[in-house]
């Protein structure tokens, strides 16, 4: 279980990257309907990152953890850092 877990963290980094590539170039299309498809495209990506922390919850006990609860961190400069957890899904 471990193995697919490390598979899915090399997907999950392979699908954050991806996003970040497709969001840079729209603001280089010159036309409309470019801009359109590449945003898609980076849609599409957030999905796949989605349905992969989803799945790597079910195999590592350990991050879905971090998952279930508001993250809380103390920065360098003394402030606080405050992630809430999401709102339920109606």
């Amino acid at each position: 279980m471990e193995a697919d877990a490390a598979l899915i963290r090399e997907i999950l980094a392979r699908e954050c990257e991806t996003v970040t590539s497709y969001e840079v170039p729209p603001a280089r299309a010159t036309d409309a309907t470019t801009r359109s498809l590449i945003l898609h495209l980076a849609h599409e990506e957030k999905e796949h990152i989605a349905e992969c922390a989803r799945y790597l919850a079910r195999l590592d006990a350990g991050y879905a953890e971090f998952l279930k609860a508001p993250l809380r961190h103390t920065l360098a400069d003394g402030s606080v850092l405050e992630i809430p957890e999401l709102p339920a899904q109606a």
